[in-house]
């Protein structure tokens, strides 16, 4: 998704917001915006992160009458971080996440990052959410709010890293290579800082949310090895805007995931036909089979959009914030 589209649907937004309200007088940010309570205005999804005390013990999960897990919003960090790292890793994908495609709400899975183990694990580990699938991908508002420091210097970082990108055949494109094979990807934004108090010199209040969609913005190259990549090939006239690169695979388990691809160029043989081939099997006896990888390469894309499945792992440092919250907008 290109940067000037986001902004044309925020701004398709913003008309639509003042169409129902046109003498609200709303103040509105550099987009046309209408803000309120320090957010844009406008159907979202919310995300809130919750620091705590030491001594704070990670909730069990809860279900409803009929036995199903519920699903809540929240997210518990350390006050005080510590050691340990605060990672949330953030399923989506053009499919939806995985193992639930039909998600059609934000859905905290795992509410607790390393500081504090969950219930039945005496290790803790990072929290993870699932966020629904989106075409056109979403506007990403933070703001961090609660008890300033007596030197208004709380504040909250956040940055971005590809966990995982996988096709429906449970191809990792990132294990296999696939993703950023030249090591030049980036995201719009290589970092957030979050401020909790203003900086317009009226004292300590709350600073409005700070638009960090350059999070989730991806720039960089995918190759894909499933059968059908219309989806991720075809652009919206039908024309076909991927590259072709031919690879060697294998398929050590037959579970119709290959396990490793190289490069035909790197390890292929000359044919008697004077072409390129994959040989039978590598230098283990692994047998090789012949994939004509698609590549596209991408520029600001929603970073969910790029594979079926992708989870986008999210690292924070905490200065003293007691509580974060992010707002997903629906483009």
């Amino acid at each position: 998704m290109k940067k000037i589209y986001k902004t044309a649907a925020l701004a398709a937004l913003a008309a639509a917001a003042l169409s129902f309200s046109a003498y609200a007088a709303k103040p509105v940010d550099s987009s046309g915006v209408p803000f309120g309570n320090g957010y844009p205005s406008g159907p979202h999804f919310n995300l809130n992160i919750l620091a705590k005390n030491a001594d704070f013990t990670c909730p069990e999960a809860s279900y409803d009458e009929l036995g199903e897990q519920v699903y809540g919003n929240v997210i518990y960090i350390p006050r005080e971080q510590g050691s340990d790292p605060i990672s949330i890793l953030m399923e989506s994908g053009s499919k939806g996440p995985k193992g639930a495609t039909d998600t059609a709400e934000l859905q905290v899975t795992d509410w607790c990052t390393e500081s504090f183990p969950n219930a039945t694990n005496d290790q803790g580990d990072g929290a993870s959410l699932r966020l629904p699938a989106n075409s056109n991908g979403y506007a990403v508002y933070a703001r961090v709010t609660g008890k300033p420091s007596e030197d208004g210097s709380t504040s909250a970082s956040m940055s971005s890293e590809l966990s995982y990108v996988e096709d429906e055949s449970g191809n990792d494109l990132v294990m296999l290579g696939m993703v950023d094979k030249d090591g030049v990807s980036t995201f719009s934004s290589d970092g957030e800082t979050l401020t909790r108090t203003s900086d317009d010199g009226k004292g300590k209040g709350v600073k409005k949310a700070t638009d960090i969609s350059g999070l989730f913005e991806w720039s960089g190259e995918v190759c894909y090895v499933q059968a059908d990549t219309d989806a991720y090939c075809l652009d919206d006239a039908g024309s076909n805007v991927c590259t072709t690169l031919e690879t060697c695979c294998i398929d050590s388990d037959g579970d119709g995931a290959y396990d490793r691809c190289d490069l035909a160029s790197d390890v292929g043989v000359v044919g008697a036909d004077g072409t390129l081939q994959c040989p039978v099997a590598d230098a283990s006896g692994e047998l090789y089979t012949s994939v004509a990888a698609t590549c596209r390469v991408y520029e600001n894309e929603w970073v969910f959009n790029i594979a079926d499945f992708v989870g986008l792992l999210s690292t924070l440092e905490n200065n003293g914030a007691y509580n974060i919250k992010l707002r997903f907008y629906p483009l």
